[in-house]
């Protein structure tokens, strides 16, 4: 429940545990590279699934091409580009105006689990540091 970030309040209410004792838990069994790995897999299922939307955009405009209905072709063709430019963006392989989001980089990714990692004994402070992170995560991402 709290690698599919369920609030602690809400497992602590389900399980009738105190709050301290979930955050107690958290910071002593959830450990930073399996909640990346979490992350991580999570990421590429999105980005999966919207490849597999690219595709069959892609296969829809290719039919509606030979259709000659040029009003459907155009729509489609703006589909197509906006998803790829998802995609892109998503990946890194487009910079949003020179903007670079170090969120999807493998180096962040072994930053955030490294000081994660080394907060592990200190799990107040670990949970602190990761609402930060998260809290930065937020903003930047609203801004772009």
């Amino acid at each position: 429940m709290l690698l599919d970030k369920i609030p602690m309040r809400n497992i602590a209410e389900k399980f009738a545990l105190s709050l301290s004792s979930v955050n107690r838990h958290k910071g002593a069994h959830l450990s930073a590279s399996l909640v990346q790995a979490q992350e991580i897999a999570h990421a590429e299922n999105l980005l999966d699934q919207l490849k597999n939307l690219q595709t069959i955009a892609m296969d829809t405009l290719k039919k509606a091409q030979d259709s000659q209905d040029l009003r459907v072709v155009a729509t489609l063709i703006g589909q197509a580009r906006g998803n790829l430019e998802l995609l892109f963006k998503l990946t890194g392989e487009l910079a949003q105006e020179g903007a670079v989001n170090i969120v999807v980089l493998p180096e962040w990714i072994m930053v955030r689990t490294a000081m994660l990692q080394a907060l592990a004994p200190y799990p107040e402070a670990r949970l602190a540091v990761a609402a930060a992170l998260d809290a930065v995560q937020r903003v930047d991402h609203d801004t772009h």
